[in-house]
């Protein structure tokens, strides 16, 4: 039988598990400890850094920039990712990829303003 302990610790994202493991070489002692990683498979998912993305009275949008100038993008979210890079946010609607959006913009930018987008480099 295998159990799961109900309690994940948010600082280091881990938590208990008991697990059954075949063992008749007697290699494994009754009480070990081990430390596992499980691989899920991979989504194929669009994703935007959580920081693009501005909520307001439970709408979520982005800002895409389209010749200069900036456009809300109202946009469906789905799950979150935690990632060496930083959180990032599944879109499920609203958005096809192909866009230029602002990364980390000012909560007070609205659509027409006139932006410059700044190389990464």
């Amino acid at each position: 039988m295998s159990r799961v302990s109900p309690a994940l610790d948010i600082a280091t994202r881990t938590l208990p598990v008991e697990i059954v493991i075949a063992n008749a070489d007697l290699r494994l002692k009754p009480g070990g400890f081990a430390t596992a990683e499980i691989e899920v498979g991979a989504v194929d998912a669009m994703v935007v850094p959580r920081s693009a993305v501005l909520t307001f009275a439970g709408v979520h949008k982005v800002i895409t920039i389209v010749d200069g100038v900036a456009q809300e993008r109202r946009i469906t979210l789905g799950d979150v990712a935690r990632t060496d890079a930083g959180d990032m946010v599944e879109v499920l609607t609203g958005l096809d990829g192909s866009e230029t959006i602002a990364l980390a913009p000012p909560s007070s930018i609205t659509t027409g303003a006139r932006v410059r987008v700044a190389s990464a480099d």
